[in-house]
């Protein structure tokens, strides 16, 4: 089953699903955590082989377009200027490609308990939206400044031990790669004449 980053306690420092404590401050994470553990003792009751899959943030075609970076891409290929107002704030960012396959890998592993689907390497916002700039050779319409964040840590990443040396996951996709990849799926959305607010086909 899948969960989420939002179950930990962010407190700046790496995620570990063996040292960092579970103090979700969302309603969403506090759900997800809420059915991790109720899968946890009914796995237990009954005896079966149960994976909690940590899903840390991604990015990649079919995400929803008001998230930052369609939203920026979008506005990029509209020739129009956009604004990245937290681009010092770092988040542990994984290709969705990447994190398909994690989540097979999970599956086919018989791992268990709660592993993190995550890069291991935090990337700052200006940083991604940058690398997308820089597909649609942009870059002068793009604005970043550093506007504080409010409570949350400046850097949020993922501890990927699990995942790397019990799974043997590795994450195929650079971020040029893959933000190419990512650009490309939106140009050929809005060339399409689709409704970049409908999310037929499935958003992250």
């Amino acid at each position: 089953m899948t969960g989420t980053c939002a179950e930990y306690a962010w407190t700046g420092d790496p995620c570990s699903e063996l040292s960092t404590p579970c103090r979700p401050s969302s309603t969403y994470g506090k759900c997800k955590y809420a059915l991790c553990e109720a899968m946890q003792a009914f796995c237990r009751r009954v005896g079966l082989n149960g994976a909690w899959a940590r899903v840390f943030f991604l990015y990649g075609p079919g995400e929803h377009p008001a998230k930052l970076l369609p939203s920026m891409i979008s506005t990029l290929l509209r020739d129009e200027v956009a604004i990245c107002r937290h681009g010092q704030v770092a988040r542990d960012y994984l290709f969705v490609k990447d994190a398909a396959e994690a989540l097979v890998t999970l599956v086919e592993s018989g791992a268990e308990g709660p592993v993190n689907i995550a890069s291991g390497r935090p990337v700052a916002l200006g940083e991604l939206v940058g690398a997308a700039a820089d597909c649609l050779h942009a870059r002068n319409r793009l604005q970043i400044s550093s506007e504080p964040i409010v409570d949350e840590p400046l850097v949020l990443c993922g501890d990927v031990h699990r995942l790397h040396t019990e799974l043997r996951f590795q994450p195929q996709w650079d971020i040029r790669t893959a933000m190419a990849d990512t650009v490309a799926w939106w140009k050929h959305r809005l060339a399409g004449h689709l409704d970049p607010n409908s999310c037929r086909g499935g958003c992250l």
